[in-house]
């Protein structure tokens, strides 16, 4: 969330000039900072814990910080966005229409917030997910748990009631501050709930259940990510080896709660491995940076989907990129990448910036970054968050290309109109690219913006939003496209969730500041969203939705020739749905892809002999170089098949590839729990045994 008061974008403003045609930068492998938790503890079943009793306070927004720069240029072509979609859709060829929801019901709202807490807050910070039987909702400032039906099944309870099993004092049990983020971690079946605490240092409160259960017990961590500054907009993403947060960090310049100054995006790293088992757990936090330095609300991406990310595959993080307003207008817009990689058993860790993948230009500062979207009557203008890269980017593996999903709000008109610009990234083994992108604005006089987007396991994509006009309450709609339908266009046409019924007055302007869209991992197919609307026109009386439809056909098994690339299809083995391959491997010899389809890959192909990066050892040369870190779990094809079990429990390497080491991995006998004696690492469960001689326990 943002503050909107005057002492606040005061602070917030920044100018910040330089060059945008981004290279790729060297990578860091040094945290600005690292540590472990400075609180731990186990909250008891949530479904036994008591409420508070609410404490009365007055209406107020939730604290934000903004990063405020002017434009630059502004926008290198005049006039309306090139990649703007003028229809609402209904033009898909490969799949049926939109469908309506399949299930609607209320989420939280404001008058539960006054009613569990004792006040009423602006934004809700619209967001949940879905699990396997469970939808978990988390707003400022309170959550709620539901069946898949929509029952209420627990709360809604305060955000902070998660962590009241940490010592008395401790920031995150003391705290009710808001930011919210809950995950279903698919990999692990858990779920992760997750919150900032405002204190003297930037603290972030997080919360893994310790089963699949959401209405059980949690492990709870309090972390010290940002010290003596402000860890703002902090946004999370599951991936195989660890949780990944962006936030902007904010530095107190003077006292009282609107006194910063924006420092660095930064980038945190949680160890996942721990933390699934209570134990202590390290973080380390790198500063993101582009050449210019204005990176701001990054987005880590979110493993959607039953493929997990390949082994050792870094998190990629995203910002959309408007040359214009960030840069010096001279440049190409598009997508800023980063990479973070982490080791745990050796907690070395690498922060790199990819550079800049570029795209058909859009113009961010819609509105110069004011509140602009109008409503009925007396409703005040509403704040888009242009300059923000909205929550979440999802990515997916489908074995022959890996995707990220990304959206955020635009000037879709030159005229200040707002539309949310979507895009799909892809990576076949080359790097990442633009595979499509648009701008939704159908010229029908509503401001589309607040989106969230998805991909579901077979191609298809949602793009979910808000919609509001002078004649239009605000409302949530979303709209579809298959994947064989006309690139960069939501062909299915829009369909509404929930029409609101009134507008939001003398609130700040504060709208979202995010919402979500979700796919259900039973499935692989039901999209779940949840966002905002307002049912009678009023202050501070936000109520929220959550709708839940499939697009029909996922889930059927496709064949080739059926006109749609998607799945395991890829060009060697369907070139009728997915275009024919290259003739030649040249040019393509260290992507690790068969780009050529002729059974050889990189090196091994006569195609590649003159290539330079073959006259060195690399991996698929059938020889297993360790100098170049090859084994095993890094490269099968030259060091052999790694066994199926950890075959050695105290030699500090993960001899299965499970991302497990020695005591960690249920393969080994047992361990020490934390807290006992112990000599050396591997006699801990968590490999980390620390203290003086004579005196070690495990931590």
């Amino acid at each position: 969330m943002r503050c909107r008061t005057t002492p606040c974008l005061v602070v917030g403003l920044a100018l910040l000039l330089g060059s945008t045609a981004y290279a790729a930068g060297p990578p860091s492998d040094v945290p600005v900072r690292s540590g472990q938790e400075v609180s731990r503890g186990v909250s008891p079943p949530l479904r036994d814990v008591t409420p508070q009793a609410p404490i009365p306070f007055l209406p107020r927004q939730v604290p934000n910080q903004v990063k405020f720069r002017p434009p630059g240029a502004g926008p290198t072509t005049a006039g309306p966005d090139a990649a703007r979609q003028t229809t609402t859709g209904s033009e898909s060829v490969t799949a049926a229409a939109t469908p309506a929801p399949i299930l609607s019901f209320e989420g939280t709202s404001d008058d539960d917030n006054a009613a569990v807490i004792g006040g009423r807050v602006v934004p809700p910070d619209t967001e949940g997910d879905v699990g396997p039987n469970h939808y978990v909702q988390m707003n400022n400032l309170i959550f709620e748990i539901f069946d898949k039906s929509g029952n209420s099944v627990l709360g809604p309870l305060a955000n902070n009631a998660l962590w009241q099993g940490l010592p008395s004092g401790s920031a995150c049990r003391e705290n009710n501050d808001g930011d919210p983020i809950v995950l279903y971690d698919q990999g692990a079946d858990r779920w992760l709930l997750s919150q900032f605490a405002i204190t003297s240092d930037g603290i972030q409160c997080v919360a893994i259940s310790q089963t699949g259960d959401p209405t059980g017990a949690y492990y709870l961590y309090e972390f010290n990510i940002s010290p003596t500054c402000f860890n703002d907009y902090p946004k999370l993403g599951v991936w195989s080896d660890g949780y990944y947060l962006t936030a902007n960090e904010f530095c107190r310049t003077n006292p009282g709660p609107f006194g910063f100054q924006f420092r660095s995006a930064i980038a945190v790293a949680f160890e996942k491995p721990a933390m699934l088992n209570g134990q202590s757990a390290d973080f380390a936090v790198f500063d993101i940076s582009t050449p210019d330095g204005t990176a701001f609300s990054i987005q880590p991406s979110h493993w959607e989907g039953p493929t997990a990310p390949a082994a050792g595959r870094p998190n990629v993080f995203i910002q959309a990129f408007d040359d214009e307003t960030w840069g010096s207008g001279g440049g190409p817009d598009g997508y800023q990448l980063w990479e973070f990689s982490a080791n745990w058993s050796t907690n070395s860790f690498s922060f790199n910036h990819l550079g800049q993948v570029n795209t058909t230009e859009f113009d961010a500062a819609l509105c110069n970054f004011n509140p602009c979207v109008p409503q009925p009557g007396s409703g005040e203008l509403l704040d888009t968050l242009s300059q923000f890269t909205m929550y979440r980017a999802h990515y997916r593996n489908f074995g022959g290309h890996e995707t990220l999903i990304v959206n955020h709000s635009v000037d879709a008109t030159g005229g200040d109109v707002a539309g949310v610009r979507w895009a799909e990234l892809r990576n076949t083994g080359s790097g990442w690219s633009v595979h499509q992108t648009g701008t939704y604005a159908p010229a029908d006089g509503l401001h589309r913006w607040m989106g969230s987007a998805n991909m579901d396991g077979s191609g298809n994509i949602a793009v979910a939003y808000s919609a509001s006009s002078s004649g239009q309450f605000p409302s949530i709609r979303y709209n579809t496209r298959a994947p064989g339908d006309t690139l960069g266009q939501l062909t299915g046409g829009e369909q509404i969730c929930f029409a609101g019924a009134g507008a939001q007055i003398n609130s700040s302007n504060r709208w979202g500041d995010y919402s979500t869209t979700s796919v259900d991992p039973v499935d692989d197919c039901t999209f779940w969203i949840t966002n905002e609307y307002y049912a009678n026109t009023e202050s501070f009386d936000f109520k929220t939705r959550i709708c839940a439809f499939k697009i029909d056909g996922c889930g059927t098994p496709t064949s080739c020739g059926d006109g749609t690339c998607n799945g395991s299809e890829t060009q060697c083995s369907c070139p009728e749905d997915c275009g024919a391959p290259p003739t030649s491997e040249t040019g393509l010899c260290t992507d690790g892809v068969d780009n050529d389809c002729d059974g050889l890959i990189d090196c091994n192909d006569g195609d590649c002999s003159g290539d330079a990066a073959c006259a060195e050892p690399f991996c698929g040369d059938l020889l297993c170089d360790p100098l170049l870190g090859e084994d095993q779990c890094s490269c099968s094809i030259d060091c052999g098949a790694p066994p199926s079990t950890e075959t050695n429990c105290s030699d500090g390497i993960d001899n299965d590839c499970d991302g497990l080491i020695d005591g960690n991995d249920p393969d080994c006998p047992t361990c020490s729990a934390v807290g006992a004696s112990c000599t050396l690492d591997s006699e801990c469960c968590s490999n980390k045994c620390r203290g003086p001689s004579g005196r070690k326990t495990c931590k």
